[in-house]
């Protein structure tokens, strides 16, 4: 009975510490399914400490680091799981998944995502996850007719994976197919409809097809579920001014210069709403401020010239359009107005070289009031 008693008493901390690390697991777990990574990431950081080898642990782990930024550390942990087990397709699917979305080395990621469907059984929904990853690595190299193909894969193991149809979405974008890439934003949101990327990327795709008025009803998505997305505020104020509602489109870009004072297009375009305003002062103000936060975009340079030729400040519009043609030498229509400028300062010939200069290069003269004074 003595010794029982005493076999009990060496058994206990042992079932008090499993007990212990269990409850520490499951808490950890919880946190982390729910997307926490900040609150789950120093639990697993625990049970790593007691026990170096659980592999479900060093995993989500990992998974916690990458989702942190902490991308070589999660990288270590990755490779740690696989040096424990090189089977594990989660860790090679998520050290895949690194190379790809943080460190933009897409060879890398691929040879991990065809381990991880090497390991995966060809009838297996599963499948979803390595194909959805090959297909984002060869859409950062830019191949964007192969990622595609990916994505189809994807889609046909898992029809619900939304992820699928907006990066689908993203390569048909990228190649122009905008009917295309709007229907599969379109079945993104059907799956998710809470996911203001499909909602933003979809506005973008009616805007270039000139569905303007939906595009707006996109955009009003987007700041509805992220009130402080700035560049739905600029969107959907670029729509506005392409229907001509300048006063609506000043108080979006104004919003979206609240959210980011760092936004040079937002100061530019709303420069251009001022200058079809005839605001010439603020039009000026708003470009000054966009080339002071970037000085190498030439259109910047085009519109201050054009206004302050507006305003008769012939000096400065040369100025501003000589500097556009430097960073653009073929700008067309700023050797056009370059011309008119020149023309107003006294320069007759070198209004007219800029004229027969915009002329050689298909400017259409007939379309424009002025025209320096030249014999052609």
């Amino acid at each position: 009975m003595k010794n029982l008693l005493f076999s009990l008493i060496l058994c206990l901390p042992i079932l008090m510490f499993a007990q212990k690390n269990d409850e520490l697991y499951k808490q950890a777990s919880e946190f982390y399914d729910k997307n926490d990574y900040q609150k789950a990431f120093p639990l697993f950081e625990k049970i790593i400490a007691e026990n170096p080898d659980d592999k479900d642990a060093l995993l989500k782990n990992a998974v916690c680091k990458k989702e942190l930024g902490m991308t070589e550390q999660a990288i270590v942990g990755f490779r740690k799981c696989l040096k424990l087990d090189s089977s594990l397709y989660k860790a090679w699917y998520y050290l895949g998944a690194t190379y790809t979305d943080d460190l933009n080395k897409h060879k890398q990621a691929l040879q991990c995502f065809q381990h991880c469907i090497d390991l995966i059984p060809k009838d297996s929904p599963e499948l979803s996850f390595p194909y959805y990853g090959m297909g984002k690595a060869m859409f950062g190299s830019n191949n964007f007719k192969e990622a595609i193909d990916w994505f189809d894969k994807s889609i046909e193991k898992k029809a619900d994976f939304y992820a699928s149809y907006f990066n689908r979405g993203l390569c048909k974008d990228a190649l122009q197919d905008f009917e295309g890439a709007e229907k599969d934003y379109s079945e993104s949101i059907k799956l998710n409809p809470s996911f203001p990327d499909a909602w933003f990327n979809r506005a973008l795709c009616k805007t270039e097809m000139k569905n303007f008025k939906n595009a707006i009803k996109d955009f009003n998505k987007v700041i509805e579920l992220v009130p402080n997305h700035f560049e739905a505020y600029y969107g959907r104020a670029i729509v506005k001014s392409a229907l001509k509602q300048y006063k609506s489109a000043l108080d979006d870009y104004t919003k979206a210069i609240e959210i980011n004072p760092k936004y040079a297009d937002a100061y530019f375009e709303r420069g251009s709403a001022k200058l079809e305003m005839k605001n010439l002062k603020g039009a000026i103000e708003d470009f000054s401020k966009a080339i002071e936060m970037q000085n190498d975009d030439p259109d910047y340079y085009f519109e201050r010239g054009f206004a302050y030729f507006e305003i008769k400040n012939f000096k400065n519009s040369e100025i501003d359009l000589s500097k556009a043609i430097e960073l653009d030498p073929e700008f067309a229509e700023a050797y056009y107005e370059r011309s008119l400028a020149r023309n107003a300062l006294g320069n007759l010939d070198g209004a007219c070289v800029d004229y027969k200069k915009a002329i050689d290069m298909g400017v259409e003269i007939e379309k424009h009031a002025k025209k320096p004074n030249c014999f052609y």
